[in-house]
């Protein structure tokens, strides 16, 4: 059956309130409409009214109810279970992660697109309580290791998880600890891979600490093929993701945290590997 004008005006309205309200009031909104006990719209809105003392939210919900009494087959209990459904879609809207692509390289002009070193800037001035970084290389980062000095300063848990020319046997042919100001290499926690710790192929190859990321606060992270070195973040073609909200970027810091606890990835004071 096609929905009337005012139905889809109801519908409308609920979706609109669903928005505008905290989930957890949505929730107590819902109790109010469907009790069963009542089926009567004008008392059931005086007692929905009464869970609310927002003037502005007040007159959302009198307008749901305006809307409901064009439609005398429209119960109090089908109008809850319509804010339940609206309320449990903007929920889930607003647990899902805001994403934007982050790009070092030529410009197209297709999308709009950040630079590398801008997004990861960002990220690392915005942590006010944990810090992660994990990256193959570092070379040449002025600007970024002069950020994290500034967190350094600020008492932030700094974990830095790197390959190292020990750890890598001659991959990564220089110091990276030496790109760090000293305040960081000092404060931070120095995370590597041993090769005790990797697998290795059938002719005796073994893997590289590889990925390129960054995690602020286990709310935002920067994923990117990006290393940390002045190649990426002005030379190269490089394309990552910056991820705020959701339940990915705390479990990717639970992920490193859990390989340092069952010692897969060490501390660098505790190896001379």
């Amino acid at each position: 059956m096609k929905m009337s004008d005012s139905h889809l005006r109801l519908a409308q309205s609920i979706r609109e309130l669903a928005a505008a309200i905290p989930y957890e009031l949505a929730e107590t909104l819902v109790v109010a409409f469907m009790n069963l006990e009542d089926t009567d719209l004008p008392s059931t809105r005086t007692r929905v009214l009464n869970q609310v003392s927002n003037p502005n939210l007040r007159a959302r919900i009198s307008h749901v109810f305006d809307l409901a009494a064009q439609q005398p087959q429209i119960t109090p209990a089908a109008l809850g279970l319509a804010l339940k459904t609206a309320a449990e879609s903007e929920q889930t809207h607003r647990q899902a992660p805001l994403l934007e692509l982050v790009w070092t390289g030529p410009a197209s002009r297709v999308i709009p697109l950040r630079r590398t070193e801008q997004a990861l800037l960002q990220l690392i001035r915005e942590s006010s309580e944990r810090l992660l970084i994990v990256s193959f290389a570092v070379y040449k980062i002025p600007t970024i290791a002069n950020a994290l000095a500034e967190v350094a300063r600020k008492d932030i848990q700094i974990t830095l998880c790197l390959e190292t020319e020990r750890a890598s046997e001659g991959k990564v042919a220089y110091d990276t600890l030496r790109e760090f100001v000293p305040q960081v290499a000092d404060k931070a926690t120095i995370l590597i891979w041993p090769l005790a710790q990797r697998e290795r192929n059938l002719v005796g190859k073994y893997g590289s600490l590889h990925a390129k990321v960054a995690v602020a606060d286990g709310r935002t992270m920067f994923l990117s093929s990006a290393n940390l070195t002045d190649y990426a973040m002005n030379l190269n073609i490089e394309l990552g993701i910056l991820i705020r909200g959701s339940s990915l970027p705390a479990q990717v810091e639970k992920h490193f945290q859990e390989l340092a606890n069952r010692g897969v990835l060490v501390s660098i004071n505790d190896t001379e590997t």
